[in-house]
C-alpha cells in the first residue's frame, strides 16, 4: 500500500512539474510567458506548406491554425470560419 501512495504521489508532482513548464529551442532560458520560444540569429520557422486544395481539405481546422500557400505563395490564417490571406 505505501509503495502505491508513493508512486500516486510521485506522478502527481511529476504532472505538474512538466505541465508548468515551457520549452526553449536555441535558447536555455525561454521567456516564461511563452509556451515555446525559439530563438536565432541565422534560421527561421518554416511552415507548412500546402496548395489550397489541400488546405481546404483539412477537417476541424483551429481558429489560428497557420501554413504557407504554395499557390498564391502567402501565409493563410484560419480565423474560425474563414482562412485570412496575409499578404507581405
Amino acid at each position: 500500500m505505501k509503495k502505491i501512495l508513493f508512486f500516486l504521489v510521485f506522478l502527481l508532482n511529476a504532472c505538474l512539474y512538466l505541465s508548468a513548464q515551457n520549452v526553449g529551442i536555441g535558447t536555455t532560458t525561454p521567456n516564461s510567458s511563452a509556451l515555446l520560444d525559439v530563438s536565432s540569429t541565422t534560421k527561421g520557422i518554416l511552415l507548412p506548406r500546402l496548395s489550397t486544395d489541400q488546405r481546404n481539405t483539412i477537417v476541424n481546422p483551429a481558429v489560428g491554425l497557420t501554413i504557407f500557400n504554395t499557390d498564391d505563395q502567402c501565409t493563410d490564417i484560419y480565423d474560425g470560419s474563414n482562412w485570412i490571406e496575409i499578404v507581405a
